[in-house]
Parts: C-alpha cells; sequence; structure tokens
C-alpha cells in the first residue's frame, strides 16, 4: 500500500540550555522499502550532537534473556563435536557497495538553517541550496554558507552504477571566496605566528570513483586554484635570526683577519635575514593536483612584491585521518629580488647575473623548504645564503 501526504512538523530539542529549532514542511510518499519527500527544511539552529539520542529510538531491543523453563538444567547434553579449523576469507580491495547509500529515498529537499554546529570546532552559518535524489544519483545543487566563518559554495553530482567495479562515481566543483589561512593555522598552533598570512580565493573541480563512499577520502582527484590577497610571508624565518647573528660575527672574524671584501659580504648576509623576515607581498597564486594516487603536487607558486618574486613548485604529503597542517611539505623554490633586496644580494654574492620574466635578479642557487605545512624548514636556504656568500669572496 501507498501512503502519502502532507507534513509540517516543527522539530525542537532543548539540552542542557541548548536548543534545536527546525521546521521539516512538504510532501511525504511511504511504501515498502522506500520513502519519497518533496519539500524544505528550515531553521535558526541545528545541533549535531544533540540529535543522537534519535539514533537508539531505532536500534533493535535487546535479546529477552532464556527462562527457567527453557533451559532444562537436566536435559542431557550432548557432548562437543570436534571441528576442523577454518580460516576467514582474506577480503581483497575495499568493500564494494550493492546499493548507494541513498537507497529507499527519493525526492528533492530544498535547505535554509542559519546555524548548524557540531562539536566545539564545526559551525556552519546561512546554509543553504538543494539535495535531490533518485536511485541513481544524488545531486547537491549549489549548498551554499559558512564553514568556521569561511564562505563557500559547492555542486556536486554523485552516481550510481552497480555493474561497475566501483559503482560510485563523482563529479563537483567547490569555491571559497574568503578562506583566511592564517586564522586557519592559528588553530593548529596559537603561540607561533603562522607562516603565512593572507585570504584566499579557492577554486577547483574534482571527480572520483569509489567502491563506497568511505574511499572517497583517498580517492578523489582535481584541481585547486589558490589565488590570496596582500598578506606576509614568514616562511623564511625560521634560522632567520640565527643566520643574522652568525653571518654578522664572522664578517667582524673576516675584518679583524683582513678580509674585508668577505667582512662586508657577510654583513650584507646579516642585513638580507632582516629583509627576508615577515615578507609582506602584494599577492600569491598557488596551483595544485591531486592525482590517483592521492599525492598533492603543487604544480606552480609565485608569490610577488615589489621587492622580491618567488617560485617554484613540490609536493605535499598529505595523509588521509592526519591534520593537514601537520603535513611533510617540499617545495623546490628560487627567489628573484629588485631594489633594496636585489643590492643586498648582490652584495653578499647571492645573484647569478641572470634576470627572470618579469625582470627580477635570480639568487645563483635554488633551494627546497621542507617541514610540514604548519612548519615549514627554511635551513636549506639560510646555508646557501651563508655558504654562498663566503665562497663568494674566497674564490
Amino acid at each position: 500500500a501507498n501512503n502519502a501526504g502532507t507534513v509540517r512538523i516543527p522539530l525542537v530539542v532543548t539540552k542542557s540550555e541548548r536548543r534545536s529549532d527546525l521546521l521539516i514542511d512538504g510532501k511525504v510518499g511511504i511504501k515498502p522499502g522506500a520513502i519519497s519527500f518533496d519539500g524544505r527544511i528550515t531553521g535558526d539552529q541545528l545541533l549535531v550532537d544533540d540529535l543522537q539520542a534519535f539514533a537508539a529510538l531505532g536500534a533493535p531491543p535487546p535479546a529477552p534473556a532464556p527462562t527457567a523453563a527453557a533451559a532444562k538444567p537436566n536435559a542431557p547434553v550432548p557432548a562437543p563435536r570436534p571441528t576442523a579449523p577454518t580460516s576467514a576469507p582474506k577480503l581483497v580491495g575495499p568493500v564494494k557497495d550493492t546499493a548507494p547509500v541513498w537507497a529507499g529515498f527519493s525526492g528533492r529537499i530544498d535547505l535554509n538553517i542559519k546555524s548548524v554546529k557540531q562539536g566545539t570546532g564545526v559551525t556552519l552559518a546561512d546554509l543553504r541550496g538543494a539535495l535531490a535524489a533518485t536511485p541513481e544519483r544524488l545531486t547537491v545543487e549549489n549548498i551554499s554558507g559558512s564553514l568556521n566563518g569561511n564562505p563557500f559554495k559547492v555542486a556536486t553530482l554523485l552516481s550510481f552504477d552497480v555493474k561497475q567495479p566501483r559503482p560510485y562515481t563523482l563529479n563537483g566543483s567547490l569555491e571559497v571566496p574568503g578562506f583566511d589561512v592564517g586564522a586557519f593555522l592559528r588553530k593548529a598552533d596559537p603561540n607561533t605566528p603562522p607562516p603565512l598570512e593572507t585570504t584566499f580565493t579557492v577554486t577547483s573541480k574534482f571527480n572520483g570513483t569509489a567502491a563506497n563512499v568511505g574511499e572517497f577520502a583517498d580517492r578523489v582527484m582535481g584541481q585547486f586554484d589558490f589565488k590570496g590577497s596582500k598578506g606576509l610571508l614568514r616562511a623564511l624565518n625560521r634560522k632567520a635570526e640565527t643566520t643574522s647573528a652568525v653571518t654578522g660575527l664572522l664578517g667582524l672574524a673576516a675584518g679583524l683577519a683582513g678580509k674585508q671584501g668577505l667582512a662586508e659580504g657577510l654583513v650584507g648576509a646579516s642585513e638580507l635575514a632582516q629583509l627576508l623576515k615577515d615578507m609582506p607581498f602584494d599577492g600569491i597564486t598557488i596551483q595544485v593536483e591531486r592525482g590517483a594516487d592521492a599525492a598533492i603536487v603543487v604544480k606552480s607558486l609565485e608569490i610577488i612584491s615589489p621587492l622580491m618574486r618567488l617560485t617554484g613548485n613540490g609536493r605535499v604529503g598529505s595523509k588521509p585521518g592526519e591534520p593537514f597542517e601537520n603535513s611533510p611539505l617540499s617545495l623546490q623554490l628560487q627567489l628573484a629580488a629588485k631594489e633594496q633586496l636585489a643590492n643586498g644580494l648582490n652584495r653578499a654574492r647571492q645573484l647569478n647575473g641572470n634576470t627572470d620574466d618579469r625582470g627580477y635578479y635570480m639568487m645563483a642557487t635554488p633551494f627546497t623548504l621542507s617541514g610540514t605545512v604548519g612548519k615549514p624548514d627554511s635551513s636549506d636556504f639560510w646555508k646557501n645564503l651563508t655558504l654562498n656568500t663566503a665562497g663568494g669572496f674566497l674564490r
């Protein structure tokens, strides 16, 4: 039998002075094994943790304890039979779903919820958009809102074909017009100034296939473009103070030993350490790709200001389940300079005499930025700076 009708259900949950308040309004149809809903869910606030109590309503009741009559203590108990040892079958590869996760549901839900909170770390504000489901596909239609203060818009199509080895196919796009990377990194280490401060506009197109929804964490591929506003680069700060002090002392020693050229060069390197500390910039662009092997490849990077241009590429060793700021970093970078910074690099014998395609004077030796996303290690840069300066004057 089919049952259909119109529903208008206020859902209010109050717990410890917190309140979830939603309104479910639309047309519902129920038949054996399937439910449909066309309508909307609106509300001021949804506290996800407070709704977990509803999960207990659907839990199966506990099995009844055996009665004394059923136990029959005087009945003879047959001797146990030896059983042949068996081994559990070995599963190869991910478990394939035989039906989509939305099986049994169809329809369309329009969303307009002012606030969705989970725990203390996740807050969605002004959640708007729609979800639409058919037996073969689930569509996210321009869901927008703000995640922890960062606006976003996402649209996806998730389809299911049980005949395929990996039945799920995902295609989608993502826009984040105001991602504050400095605030993101501060949450991981509030006591340390972040290595990069800027506000990114992020655009992405992504796709992938999976045997089950959980496998998408390892199999989503796509291109992510980051374009940042004016900001501050501290990625070269680590070792900057040490390098400034060491090269200053070496310069003093070289002067006392009569190596005036070397002394001037090392003092120049000491001044450079201060110039390269907390570097302001006018813009930053990064293009990132994530392939089928889940590797994050930095295809190109550019940070530019009137005094410097930093370019390069590399990899980020991100792993599922690990905080992104702890991901190992390996970027191969080239620094080029103009005006005051170029003069300082030239005094320290760091320039190779060539200019890049924008007229910046190129540093003679590229370097590797290692460490992690949250704590980059610029030791290679400062080692090159010190050794190249000394080598340039001693040759």
